[in-house]
């Protein structure tokens, strides 16, 4: 690929990147969303981003990529059920899990189709991005399972941290609008970042 299709891969995957995480700043601004909108969303962005690296892993020609595609799926979503629980210990209300669970997802029914717009938008850029760097660009050719078995872990972890940290401070001080804000804008730029280290190693 020559530098200046490089330079539109960039600058498309990057855009949809900001487009699909301002949704969140929509949803503050016309549909009146909280802190737990946001951090829902953004989980469900995790479940996105290992859906797409699924597809990925199958898609190697290795001896190892499916059993290394099991552990990574078993691993992987294992882990993100963990934080889902800590959302709704952290937002929902009291009680054992499947009763926090119920009160968490039933605080999101007003904001459910929102939210499914937000994960549409979500799936949309990850997609753009998968074609553009693993398809279009090869990345295929230059990976292999192990490799893309820990990428996602290295890219979500800290984030999730950050939210979910962040989050329950908003949550519990009720902090204005300003710090949800602050929040997406602080995800976008790891995001952005993130993202550039990842396919073009500066």
């Amino acid at each position: 690929m020559n530098d200046e299709l490089e330079e539109k891969g960039r600058f498309i995957t990057v855009l949809f990147i900001i487009a699909a995480n301002c949704f969140p700043l929509a949803g503050l601004a016309i549909w009146d969303w909280n802190v737990y909108n946001i951090v829902f969303l953004y989980w469900l962005e995790s479940m996105v981003i290992g859906f797409y690296n699924v597809i990925k892993m199958l898609s190697l020609d290795e001896d190892t990529n499916i059993g290394l595609t099991f552990l990574f799926s078993t691993g992987y979503f294992s882990y993100l059920s963990v934080i889902l629980f800590a959302i709704c210990s952290l937002f929902g209300g009291n009680g054992f899990f499947t009763q926090q669970l119920t009160a968490s997802l039933g605080a999101l029914e007003p904001f459910k189709y929102q939210i499914a717009l937000g994960a549409v938008s979500l799936v949309i850029s990850h997609g753009i991005s998968y074609f553009v760097h693993f398809i279009v660009r090869g990345e295929r050719y230059d990976t292999d399972a192990l490799t893309l078995f820990r990428a996602p872990f290295k890219r979500i972890v800290f984030i999730q941290i950050l939210l979910l940290s962040s989050g329950w401070w908003i949550h519990k001080t009720h902090a204005g609008i300003f710090y949800l804000v602050l929040m997406v804008l602080l995800k976008i730029a790891l995001d952005i970042h993130s993202h550039i280290q990842e396919h073009y190693g500066s």
